[in-house]
């Protein structure tokens, strides 16, 4: 399984507890990601969906 395949899926299960992905502008999250191969060869890479401040 992938890493954009792990990310997908937890976006999708997010969404199933109630995250609201109406649009860039009108989200309950913000995705953050660094997930590049630079990244992942040098084992600093994460993903996360905080939630929206504001």
């Amino acid at each position: 399984m992938s890493i954009e395949n792990i990310r997908q899926f937890i976006k999708e299960k997010a969404e199933q507890f109630g995250a609201e992905p109406d649009s860039e502008f009108n989200k309950s999250y913000v995705e953050r990601t660094n997930t590049g191969q630079e990244a992942l060869k040098d084992n600093g890479s994460y993903f996360g969906f905080p939630p929206k401040s504001g």
